[in-house]
C-alpha cells in the first residue's frame, strides 16, 4: 500500500475496522469507505473508528455489496467470519437478519467515486456475484484490488478462473494468487491496461 499515492480506498467487508484503521495509518491523505452490513459488527466498526478519531476521513456504511440493491438476509452466526449474505433463507434452523445491500456500480456512483486506488474485498462468498455482475469498465476505475474468495458458491458452478478472467477483461493483471486447502484464496491484482 503506497502511503502517498492512495487517495481513495474501499474496504468491503470491513468487519470491526482493522483494515480500515491500518489503511488510515498508512495513507494519511486517503478517504476510506468502509462497508459492513451486520448491525452489531457495524456498531463495533463505528466505535473503533471513533476511538481512533478517524471519522469523517473513514466513512462507515451499514451496507453489504451484492449484485442487486435492496434488502437481503444475512446469516446471524455468532462468529462474524461465518456470516454471509444468503442466496435464500434455509429451513435448517439457521437464523437470519435483514441487511441492506447495494450494487457496486451504484455505490460508487452515489459516493462520487471516480477512481479507487486500493480496493479490499472480503465479503464471505458474495464476491462471486458482485464481481461477475459488474462491468469490465468498472474495474478500469480500480487501480489495485485485494480479494479474498471463498468456496461457498462453487455449487453454483463458479471457479476462481472466472474471477481472474473477468478482472482481466477490466484491465487487471494478477500480482499474486494463493489458495489454501479449504479453497479460500487471495488474489492481488493491479490495473495495467
Amino acid at each position: 500500500m503506497n502511503r502517498f499515492r492512495n487517495k481513495s480506498i474501499v474496504d468491503a467487508g470491513a468487519n470491526v475496522g482493522i483494515f480500515s484503521i491500518y489503511a488510515a495509518s498508512q495513507c494519511p491523505n486517503a478517504q476510506i469507505f468502509s462497508l459492513e452490513p451486520f448491525p452489531s459488527t457495524f456498531s463495533l466498526l463505528c466505535s473503533n473508528l471513533d476511538r481512533n478519531n478517524l471519522q469523517p476521513r473513514v466513512r462507515p456504511f451499514q451496507l453489504g455489496l451484492s449484485s442487486t440493491s435492496g434488502a437481503s438476509a444475512m446469516s446471524a452466526e455468532p462468529t462474524s467470519t461465518y456470516r454471509r449474505i444468503a442466496e435464500a433463507q434455509s429451513d435448517d434452523g439457521d437464523s437470519f437478519e435483514s441487511v441492506n445491500v447495494i450494487n457496486l456500480q451504484e455505490f460508487l456512483d452515489q459516493q462520487g467515486i471516480q477512481t479507487i486506488d486500493f480496493f479490499k474485498m472480503d465479503i464471505e462468498g458474495s464476491e462471486w456475484p458482485v464481481i461477475l455482475s459488474s462491468s469490465p469498465d468498472l474495474w478500469h476505475r480500480v487501480r489495485n484490488f485485494q480479494l479474498e474468495y471463498h468456496e461457498v458458491n462453487v455449487k453454483y458452478g463458479y471457479h476462481p478462473q472466472m474471477l481472474l478472467d473477468h478482472l482481466g477483461r477490466g484491465g487487471h493483471t494478477v500480482v499474486e494468487h494463493v489458495e489454501d486447502e479449504f479453497h479460500t484464496g487471495l488474489i492481488l491484482t493491479k490495473l495495467t491496461a
